[in-house]
C-alpha cells in the first residue's frame, strides 16, 4: 500500500509539471513574437526561455521519479521465473521485512545437481563433461551416470574446489540435501614403467606441480618440480621429475620450507 501511495504521488506531481511546462511554453512562444515584433526585450525572452528550460528539467525529473517508484512497486511483488514448489516459508502474513531478505524457499526442475569439493592434487585432472557415477546413501540399490558442468576455479573454506555434477539418469526419490558419494573413472594406455605416488604429496603452485624429496644424508627436504599424469586406483602418474628410491614425504607437505631438517616418523617412533 505505500508503494501503491508513492506511485500516486509521482503520478501527480507530474502531471503537474506537465502543466507548468505547457504554460512556460505558452508564455516563450508569446514572448518570442512579441520580441521578433519588437514589442518585448531581450531581457524578457531570456527570463520567458529559462522558464520553459526548467519546467522542462523539471517534467524530465518528474517522469524518472515516477518511473523509479513504479519499479518499487514492481519489487513488492515476487514473481518466481519458473514453476516450482515451496519446501519452506520463513516470513508470515502481514510481517514487516526488509529489501533482500528471504521469505521462502523454491525448488524448481527436474535437473539434479550434485557438488562436491576436489583436492587441489585431483581437481587438474577434471573437466567440464567428464563422466563420473553417482550413489546415495538412501538409495544404494542405484547408481546414477553424471557429467561435470563446472569445475571451480577458487578453493573454498575447506581448502578444496568445488565441482558440480549433473545427473544423467534421475529419480523421483531423488531430494536435495541428500548427501552423495561420485565417483570418477581416470584412465591412460600408457602405463607401464612409470613411477606412482599418492596425490596428496604432490602440491600445486599455479602451473607448476612439486613434492618435497627427503635426503637421508642431511636429513633435509628439497623441492623437486614434476610433470604429472593420470590418476590411476593405485596412486598419481609422475610422467617425470622423480626418479626410482627417491624418498618422497607424505605427510606436512604444506609446511614445509626449502633446506628444512626432518627425520622419517619410523625413526622418530623407534626413539619413542
Amino acid at each position: 500500500k505505500d508503494a501503491e501511495l508513492v506511485v500516486s504521488q509521482k503520478k501527480a506531481a507530474l502531471v503537474d509539471a506537465q502543466a507548468k511546462l505547457q504554460q512556460a511554453k505558452s508564455d516563450y512562444e508569446r514572448v518570442r513574437k512579441l520580441y521578433e515584433a519588437g514589442s518585448s526585450s531581450a531581457a524578457e525572452l531570456d527570463a520567458a526561455l529559462a522558464q520553459y528550460r526548467s519546467g522542462r528539467a523539471h517534467t524530465d525529473a518528474a517522469q524518472k521519479d515516477l518511473s523509479l517508484s513504479e519499479q518499487q512497486l514492481e519489487y513488492t511483488t515476487l514473481r518466481a521465473e519458473v514453476d516450482g514448489e515451496i519446501t519452506a516459508k520463513t516470513s508470515e502474513v502481514y510481517e514487516t521485512v526488509n529489501a533482500g531478505q528471504e521469505i521462502a524457499r523454491m525448488v524448481s526442475g527436474e535437473e539434479i545437481r550434485v557438488q562436491i569439493g576436489v583436492p587441489e592434487g585431483l581437481v587438474s585432472f577434471i573437466e567440464t563433461g567428464m563422466p563420473a557415477q553417482i550413489k546415495f546413501e538412501t538409495l544404494a540399490d542405484k547408481i546414477f551416470e553424471a557429467k561435470v558442468i563446472e569445475v571451480g576455479r577458487t578453493p573454498t573454506e575447506t581448502t578444496t574446489y568445488p565441482v558440480k555434477l549433473l545427473l544423467i539418469t534421475t529419480d523421483s526419490r531423488v531430494r536435495p540435501g541428500m548427501a552423495a558419494d561420485v565417483t570418477f573413472t581416470f584412465t591412460d594406455g600408457e602405463t607401464g614403467g612409470r613411477l606412482l605416488v599418492p596425490p596428496q604429496v604432490v602440491v600445486g603452485e599455479g602451473q607448476e606441480r612439486y613434492v618435497w624429496v627427503y635426503d637421508p644424508k642431511t636429513h633435509e627436504v628439497h623441492k623437486q618440480i614434476i610433470v604429472v599424469g593420470i590418476l590411476e586406483s593405485k596412486g598419481l602418474v609422475i610422467r617425470s621429475g622423480l626418479e626410482a628410491g627417491q624418498t618422497v614425504v607424505t605427510r606436512g607437505v604444506h609446511r614445509l620450507e626449502e633446506g628444512m631438517k626432518v627425520e622419517p616418523m619410523l625413526e622418530v617412533e623407534k626413539s619413542l
